[in-house]
């Protein structure tokens, strides 16, 4: 699953229904949100720290 949602490519080449790719799409975005979160957040405590 972590495969597709890191390469769009490979999930259009199967057979998805519109709402599976709207799925898909959306769950990705929520994953690249929660790590750009988390890069912050040490970006921030590394800055503290020093």
């Amino acid at each position: 699953m972590s495969l597709t949602i890191r390469n769009p490519k490979v999930v259009e080449l199967r057979e998805l229904s519109p709402s599976e790719m709207e799925r898909i799409r959306r769950e990705a975005q929520q994953q690249a949100r929660s790590e750009e979160r988390t890069l912050i957040m040490r970006r921030m405590r590394a800055r503290l720290a020093s």
